[in-house]
């Protein structure tokens, strides 16, 4: 789905792949799932109120602006996202190779040159408490050997 709400071919093969989840992260998905009141395989995880894909700048300017603005991080983007996680993954050790992958770039050169930057260690340790804080408080337990309907991620 691109961001006119129509199926898109992708950029590049590389576009195409499964990308593996997290165990813990797979039972939120699937709990959160569980919850939805469309419970179609082909049922969107995260739907508009009118059951379709919900549109990448409504949910920008709805949820993730408005958001940021309340923790003072001024104007971000999607993008943002991606190199951040490039950033964490390069700093912790995970080679260039499957940080490419996760992201679905062509080439690992990409992911190097554009997405991967520096931080300053002062700057990386309050990403940390700031994730801490959000994660530790706003976290139910979910039960990880309860059996959800499995669910297509796309």
């Amino acid at each position: 789905m691109n961001r006119f709400q129509t199926d898109a071919v992708p950029k590049t093969r590389a576009s195409v792949a499964l990308i593996p989840l997290p165990p813990e992260l797979s039972v939120e998905l699937l709990w959160w799932k569980s919850t939805c009141t469309e419970d179609s395989p082909d049922a969107f995880i995260f739907a508009s109120k009118g059951k379709t894909a919900i549109h990448y700048k409504n949910w920008l300017d709805r949820t993730l602006l408005p958001a940021a603005e309340r923790a003072n991080l001024g104007r971000i983007s999607y993008h943002m996202f991606r190199r951040g996680y490039a950033t964490e993954a390069h700093e912790a050790g995970i080679g260039d190779k499957n940080i490419q992958g996760q992201l679905r770039h062509a080439s690992p050169e990409i992911t190097r040159t554009v997405y991967m930057q520096t931080i300053p260690a002062a700057q990386k340790k309050s990403v940390h408490q700031m994730e801490k804080l959000m994660v530790g408080s706003n976290k139910e337990k979910r039960n990880p050997k309860k059996k959800y309907k499995p669910i297509r991620v796309a």
